[in-house]
């Protein structure tokens, strides 16, 4: 059974989650309690919010001033940050669980 606690630090995080919602190959998760594995979902958002959210962290102007040959680095480069930031909180995640579960069972 899943510590409370955790469960709880777990809802916490995604209540204030800044990264963009993980791809469904990003996320597999093994031998987990299903209560805790549907809190591990992302969290749904209103239209009215997306709707403000900006689709680009770049201006617009910077985009048409790329080059193609520069558009598809700046893109290369785009998708191996937000991958290298999916594997480094996957590491965090699995390293606070670790630590969780050792105290858990002391």
């Amino acid at each position: 059974r899943v510590s409370l606690l955790l469960l709880l630090l777990v809802q916490q995080q995604w209540a204030s989650a800044s990264h963009p919602a993980p791809m469904g190959y990003d996320k597999t998760f093994y031998n987990l309690a299903p209560d805790f594995s549907n809190s591990l979902n992302t969290p749904e958002v209103d239209d009215m919010i997306v709707a403000l959210a900006s689709s680009s962290t770049i201006p617009t102007e910077a985009e048409e001033a790329l080059k193609p040959e520069e558009k598809k680095a700046e893109l290369a480069l785009r998708r191996a940050h937000v991958s290298d930031a999916w594997a480094i909180r996957a590491a965090t995640a699995a390293s606070f669980f670790t630590r969780s579960s050792l105290r858990w069972l002391r």
